[in-house]
């Protein structure tokens, strides 16, 4: 048994479990029913301030966000990434008492082949294109230019609207584009 701390003590602090479980009946994970089947199950806890009832019918939907500095796709993105290799993911949570999420995934049978399917070569990958990009927040626009970098694109970042209009109307100007 674990003993609680005051949340204060406890700042940062996420449980992490990884178990196997193995379910003989159809079961309903939110509103995704999973067939009979082996599954991996992670769970993570934190011991947070937990969220309201209206927050928590919010979280995976795209763009929403309760934190200012983000962006409102992480997720909404686990979310997806879940359901589409065949598993569910459930969510606890009430003000003061933290949020306990329960990711159920497949659990191919032991020797069970996986196959993966290749990348295209060029999936994503530039060629030295100039892309640019507009963002307010100067920590943000620089993990976006270093993201595109890493692709093989030119990433040229503003923080302002006006100066990435100014820059681009320089830009056609000395180009022999139409």
């Amino acid at each position: 048994m674990k003993q609680r701390c005051p949340a204060d003590e406890r700042a940062g602090f996420i449980e992490l479990r990884i178990a196997a479980h193995e379910i003989s009946h159809p079961q309903r994970i939110r509103q995704i029913e999973l067939d009979p089947a082996r599954f991996t199950i992670i769970s993570v806890s934190d011991p947070g301030s937990g969220m309201d009832q209206a927050t928590l019918e919010r979280i995976f939907e795209p763009f929403f966000m309760t934190r200012a500095d983000g962006n409102g796709l992480g997720l909404a993105t686990v979310r997806e990434i879940v359901e589409q290799h065949g598993g569910a993911i459930a969510v606890k949570s009430a003000p003061g008492a933290g949020t306990h999420f329960v990711v159920w995934l497949p659990a191919g049978g032991l020797g069970a082949p996986i196959t993966l399917q290749p990348a295209p070569d060029l999936a994503l990958r530039g060629t030295g294109e100039s892309v640019l990009v507009l963002e307010a927040d100067h920590r943000r626009l620089l993990r976006y230019e270093e993201s595109l970098a890493a692709l093989g694109y030119e990433p040229i970042g503003f923080t302002k609207r006006a100066e990435a209009e100014t820059a681009c109307r320089a830009g056609r100007a000395g180009s022999t584009e139409p």
